[in-house]
């Protein structure tokens, strides 16, 4: 993933706090850097859970883009924190959405590897009815 081609409207992304939890440092800080360019605040990334449970504390987080697998753990109870908040996520995986849909069954993904556009596109339908609602 590429960030500095992508150039599209983003009113959708504004302004709202977006948690990133990667664990590959580049993936991670390419997302920060596309999410900025859409005026979005990026919160992290963060490389484990518990760095981004810990970040977050009770600052608000609109919404999120979770690896599922982080170096051997998953980020399933940061996913369950965030649904329990009602922040929307947005899982990020290489991996068949079998392991997380018995948990997560009406959650949406995107399969890696991916692109900024892609992405992007993702987290704007994510984001479009959880902000229409506030």
């Amino acid at each position: 993933m590429h960030a500095r081609p992508f150039r599209e409207p983003e009113m959708a992304l504004a302004g709202k706090r977006v948690l990133v939890v990667e664990d590959e440092q580049v993936i991670g800080l390419d997302i920060a850097d596309t999410l900025e360019e859409a005026g979005a605040v990026c919160i992290g990334p963060f490389d484990t859970c518990a760095e981004a449970l810990a970040a977050i504390g009770d600052e608000p987080v609109d919404l999120a883009l979770l690896d599922i697998s982080l170096g051997g753990e998953d980020c399933f109870p940061l996913a369950e924190r965030l649904r329990a908040a009602g922040a929307p996520f947005l899982f990020m995986t290489g991996h068949d959405p079998i392991h997380f849909r018995d948990r997560f069954p009406d959650e949406r993904f995107v399969a890696k590897p991916f692109d900024g556009a892609r992405l992007m596109r993702g987290l704007r339908e994510l984001a479009a009815p959880a902000l229409a609602a506030r």
